[in-house]
């Protein structure tokens, strides 16, 4: 009899604590996650500027830190032009609000009584940078440790999404088979990664060769477009390469 009793009572808990967990999950998932990304401003060939920019969603507090490539190091953190707007409305209305930076660290802490929602500039960093080499995106990338949204007594942790300008996708093709690209921008720049899999013309038209795996990679305006393209081969595909010594002469149709 205790025994069932002690079941009963742990089946009665379990239900308990399932129906208070399932409120706040509801409750939690009406939320927006901020949604930034990282964009390019300004390059010399000693100097980037980057803004983080915030595309939607809205906050009252944060703690993030800029995490960049070897080459460059930061030597600058303000205000971007949004945030800058912001805390100045705020502050001639008597709300608190506070934006302390550390470039030394590349490290930021933002918090307000009002909430932040401006589109645009957040935040703008500038880096020193060693090399040749131009900026691409995903050089400088921000790690969010907090971010938070305050609803009367509640506070409600966010997970922020970054984006650093790039898109990736997947593509599956035959030997020989071809498929057309798309940035949406004529002057895009193409190149492969591997030439023995995949080719690429200047209009994004992608040629599979042999069997395996190659990166097809479009830059345009600040972004990078990859195509992670996997080439197979069918079954006659497979004896020609293999018993018609395929391997010398199956390549992408050339241009």
């Amino acid at each position: 009899m205790k025994i069932l009793f002690k079941k009963s009572l742990s089946l009665v808990l379990a239900c308990l604590m399932l129906l208070a967990v399932i409120p706040m999950t509801a409750s939690a998932a009406k939320y927006e996650n901020p949604e930034f990304k990282v964009s390019l401003l300004s390059e010399t060939s000693s100097e980037v500027v980057v803004t983080l920019d915030l595309i939607s969603g809205k906050f009252n507090c944060f703690d993030l830190g800029f995490i960049a490539k070897s080459g460059y190091t930061c030597t600058k953190i303000a205000k971007g032009s949004t945030m800058a707007d912001f805390v100045e409305v705020s502050e001639d209305n008597g709300a608190a609000v506070t934006f302390a930076s550390n470039f030394k660290k590349s490290l930021v802490s933002f918090a307000s009584t009002n909430t932040y929602s401006g589109k645009g500039p957040v935040i703008k960093a500038t880096f020193s940078k060693s090399g040749k080499s131009s900026y691409m995106p995903g050089d400088i990338t921000v790690e969010f440790t907090n971010c938070a949204l305050t609803e009367g007594s509640k506070s409600i942790t966010l997970s922020p999404v970054v984006s650093d300008g790039s898109m990736e996708y997947e593509v599956v093709l035959y030997y020989h088979d071809t498929y057309k690209a798309d940035t949406g921008n004529k002057k895009a720049k193409w190149s492969t990664d591997n030439k023995k899999v995949a080719i690429v013309n200047d209009q994004g038209e992608i040629h599979a060769g042999i069997k395996g795996n190659a990166t097809i990679t479009a830059i345009y305006d600040n972004y990078v477009v990859y195509y992670k393209v996997t080439v197979k081969f069918n079954l006659i595909q497979s004896l020609m390469y293999y018993l018609a010594f395929g391997f010398i002469w199956m390549k992408p149709e050339s241009f």
